[in-house]
């Protein structure tokens, strides 16, 4: 079945790494009543009888417990979380709605919400209910008749399973369309419901919205159509629990309304192909109708624009949480620049909220109040800086921001300092790109204090090669912290295996990170590193200035004198 030789080595190998995996898992190496296992067995003996339901009230499960010995109301609810935390059984303690049912079966859950959220064939579709079947595939729209219809032998269930498929960012509760309507469901209590998982590409009908998004979620390297679909749930739960318009769906696409009454926004939701690296993004859509016609005519307005960026950021943090640990995003606004020539250039939030954004695409300096609505107004540093006859040396405290600064800690000197002939590497590599590299090569003399504090001041960003030994240092520790508290922009590079933590992973544990572990994988990352470094270069001439400039021989990022001790 295995094979002989290696591959059966390598089945070998893969079945003592899963049963490892499985001993380091929680609750694995703890001890448990033994009674706690009969009532698991009387579980199973339960579902297997003629007749029985896989789910039960919380006092059903209190008397199968009874039976078994268990009648301690502690020992019991702690007995319901761990077969809830090991997947045996659903049950939620904390909710209030969900706490009274206990479900048996897990698989039978995932096939109950499976009849709702995935469409079936219209050869196998009750005639009765096609044209629901369809409003389904093409709006989102779940309607209450068919939701009876699927689930006619589970009807004493369906509120909670409506309730968990809610907290399962699978589904939202849809406002009514009209008064009449509103009345009715607040009479009958029988709303109507939107599962974007069920939109079917034929939905768009050619809809295609090319309207310039006022900011943009870029994900790298994909975003899973699974967790848009819970973003939708979310977004279009917020925006109509706020104003009580209801949404309206097309696969990949959300049209709702948002703001206050005297200031309604239409926003638009959409997945979208970026062209950075082929990867898909999110572009959120503002459009003031409450002004519409106006002098004001229909520019967002800042207020409203804020709370649905901090609304979006939120909620990506938690859905990532809870969903997707490993998913990678940027909060991104488009180059105004770039736009004129109809190119989607995405730009990271955090590089133009102040001042000005250097565009080396189009080489151009762009206010940052024109790129984010929140920028500030002072653009000072956008205006260009007179160059300097000079080319021996850079006065950092009269032209902050002309170069990029190297940080890394030297290297175990019986190693013969890898990571300073890397970074020497790098800063070669960068001076040919034609940016003014400033990078300590000989142990710092002078006041290494003072000239630390003039390099982070006169950067532009700052390259952290991270490393045990850079950890370790309290030179580097210094020159990172006084980086940070300066607001310096950092882009973090990984020298070897060492994980940040304490003071270093405070500052750059959040910070997206570039391998150059070896040079070829520092040459792989090279035009990444550099295409980081554009959106904080604004005031570094363009490579063809820099021609025939010579470099200072002696610029300093870090003392290592410590290295070398």
């Amino acid at each position: 079945m295995c094979g002989k030789g290696k591959k059966r080595k390598a089945f070998t190998d893969t079945k003592k790494a899963i049963a490892n995996a499985a001993m380091d898992a929680p609750h694995m190496k703890e001890e448990y009543p033994i009674k706690w296992l009969k009532f698991h067995k009387a579980v199973i003996e339960t579902l297997g009888t003629d007749g029985s339901k896989p789910y039960m009230t919380l006092n059903e499960a209190k008397a199968l417990a009874a039976k078994c010995d268990i009648t301690d109301e502690s020992q019991f609810t702690t007995m319901l979380g761990l077969y809830h935390d090991l997947g045996t059984i659903i049950w939620f303690e904390e909710d209030k709605t969900l706490r009274n049912t206990v479900i048996l079966d897990p698989q039978w859950l995932i096939d109950v919400f499976k009849a709702v959220i995935t469409v079936s064939a219209l050869r196998d579709q009750d005639p009765e209910f096609c044209d629901k079947w369809q409003e389904l595939e093409d709006n989102g729209i779940l309607r209450n008749e068919l939701i009876d219809h699927v689930w006619k032998d589970w009807k004493d269930i369906k509120d909670e399973l409506l309730e968990l498929m809610e907290k399962f960012d699978l589904l939202f509760r849809r406002p009514a369309d009209d008064q009449d309507e509103k009345e009715k469901d607040e009479k009958e209590q029988t709303p109507d419901y939107c599962v974007p998982a069920c939109l079917h590409p034929k939905g768009m009908g050619g809809h295609e919205d090319k309207t310039d998004g006022k900011f943009y979620v870029e994900f790298d390297p994909f975003l899973p159509d699974g967790f848009f679909h819970r973003v939708l749930v979310h977004f279009a739960r917020w925006s109509s629990q706020h104003t009580g318009v209801a949404p309206a769906l097309l696969y990949r696409f959300c049209e709702s309304v948002v703001g206050p009454e005297n200031k309604r926004h239409e926003c638009h939701l959409q997945m979208i192909q970026s062209s950075k690296h082929n990867s898909a993004c999110i572009k959120i859509m503002l459009k003031n109708i409450a002004t519409f016609g106006e002098e004001a005519g229909n520019e967002a307005d800042t207020e409203v624009c804020t709370s649905v960026y901090e609304f979006m950021d939120k909620t990506l943090l938690n859905l990532k949480d809870r969903w997707a640990k490993g998913i990678r995003y940027t909060m991104t606004v488009c180059c105004v620049a770039c736009k004129t020539v109809g190119k989607l250039h995405l730009i990271p939030v955090t590089k133009c909220k102040r001042g000005s954004y250097y565009c080396r695409n189009m080489k151009v300096s762009i206010p940052a109040t024109q790129l984010y609505w929140e920028a500030s107004a002072d653009v000072s540093s956008a205006k260009p800086q007179p160059k300097s006859s000079s080319t021996s040396k850079i006065s950092m405290t009269e032209e902050p921001g002309r170069h990029v600064m190297i940080s890394y800690s030297w290297g175990p000197a019986d190693k013969g300092f890898p990571c300073k002939k890397r970074m020497i590497t790098l800063r070669d590599e960068l001076q040919g790109a034609g940016y003014k590299v400033w990078l300590d090569v000989h142990e710092m003399k002078g006041n290494m204090i003072e000239r630390m504090a003039e390099a982070v001041d006169g950067a532009c960003c700052l390259l952290v090669c991270f490393s045990k030994e850079y950890q370790n240092s309290r030179n580097c520790k210094s020159e990172a912290t006084y980086a940070s508290y300066k607001y310096k922009p950092i882009i973090p590079l990984r020298f070897d295996e060492h994980k940040p933590d304490r003071w270093l992973g405070l500052i750059i544990g959040n910070l997206i990170y570039y391998d150059v572990q070896s040079e070829n994988a520092m040459f792989k990352n090279l035009p990444k590193i550099i295409e980081e470094i554009e959106g904080y270069s604004k005031d570094l001439p363009t490579p063809n200035i820099l021609e025939g400039v010579s470099q200072p021989e002696n610029t300093w990022a870090n003392n290592k004198s410590e290295q070398m001790s």
